[in-house]
């Protein structure tokens, strides 16, 4: 018996030996099919690449990086639920470190952002802030959904505990200004705005930055109908770069609502030197010459707006409202239910609803 001893030892080495091997090769299989998959990743091939990911997974169920690797090219093919089950079940198999379970749940969140999936991807930050409860682009996450589900206060009280505990970055100002004007309080939002320009002022940031601060400032405005302040900050936008017509066309709007016509219609003029295939500055001429009762040079605009954009409801909802005045019912209806069509949820519907309750209301008559 004790001459067998060293023979059972050398058996159970080689098993041992096997066993590693066969263990080893399985492993390296496993990363060959995902260096493929990251390879397809890299070339655009995502059906290909989530091929190369599922055979890494068959081969090593727990393989964090092929999980990983099968949700990029999910999200890819927006295929969003099968994305998400692939990070969960990587945050699932995922070591104790914890940026393995950070990464898993930031890809969710990125995923269900891009899906327009706001209550999951809130999930997926809460679920990272339980791991580190400081991490900065979860917090602003939490925030950031929470003004997409309307929830404006929970998003402004937890920017504004940004604020005190990181002091005012670009993002927080951005977040601050849009739901201060969720809320009402333009004025908030006013000051959110000009400490992004602020802070891009100190970073020396590229003109164009500053310049759609300056954008988003007037567009602020106008939405409170103040339209002095609207047009100084899109005048300020255009010095940030003379070749670009949106800040023109914001001013031709604000000049618009302010009844100084003829400077609209320079400005949309202007704006249509620079880029004469700029529907909204022909959709804003067409409205100014409407109001100018010019109805011809209102159609012929509108009609421009909807050459180059046929799906452009407000140029249609235009049209509508010109052939309603003119009496010319058919026409009217056709221009405003595809207003309709085109924005059913909208502001826009809401105009056309109206007008088309009008073109369909037979005319009065003196006598009754």
């Amino acid at each position: 018996m004790d001459e067998m001893i060293p023979q059972l030892v050398a058996a159970v080495l080689v098993v041992g030996a096997l066993t590693a091997y066969v263990v080893y090769r399985a492993g390296h299989r496993d990363r060959a099919h995902v260096h493929r998959g990251n390879f397809l990743t890299g070339e655009g091939e995502w059906a290909e690449a989530l091929e190369a990911y599922q055979e890494a997974l068959e081969i090593n169920p727990d393989s964090f990086d092929a999980h990983m690797g099968a949700a990029e090219a999910c999200d890819r093919l927006e295929q969003w639920d099968q994305a998400v089950a692939a990070c969960e079940a990587a945050a699932a198999v995922a070591s104790d470190d914890k940026f393995q379970h950070i990464s898993a749940w930031e890809k969710v969140g990125n995923i269900c952002d891009r899906a327009g999936r706001f209550e999951e991807a809130l999930a997926a930050c809460e679920k990272i802030l339980e791991i580190w409860p400081e991490h900065l682009s979860a917090n602003l996450g939490v925030a950031r959904f929470n003004s997409q589900l309307g929830r404006h206060d929970a998003a402004r009280a937890h920017y504004e505990h940004l604020v005190q505990a990181h002091g005012l970055t670009l993002e927080l100002c951005y977040g601050l200004g849009e739901v201060y004007r969720q809320l009402n309080r333009p004025d908030d939002s006013a000051e959110a705005y000009r400490s992004a320009l602020a802070i891009q002022h100190e970073r020396h940031d590229p003109a164009g930055h500053r310049g759609h601060t300056l954008m988003v400032l007037g567009d602020m405005y106008a939405q409170f109908a103040r339209y002095d302040s609207a047009f100084e900050a899109y005048a300020e936008a255009h010095t940030c770069s003379e070749d670009w017509s949106a800040p023109y066309c914001g001013m031709g709007d604000a000049l618009g609502e302010l009844g100084r016509h003829d400077e609209a219609i320079a400005a949309y003029r202007t704006a249509l030197k620079i880029d004469d295939q700029w529907e909204d500055a022909w959709r804003g001429l067409g409205q100014t010459y409407a109001r100018l009762d010019r109805t011809d040079d209102a159609l012929e605009a509108f009609g421009k707006a909807i050459e180059i954009n046929p799906d452009f409801a407000a140029a249609h909802l235009g049209i509508g409202q010109l052939h309603t005045a003119m009496g010319h019912a058919d026409k009217a209806t056709d221009a405003l239910e595809t207003a309709i069509r085109l924005d059913p949820d909208g502001p826009i519907a809401a105009e056309a609803r109206q007008a088309l309750d009008t073109s369909a209301r037979p005319p009065s008559t003196a006598d009754e």
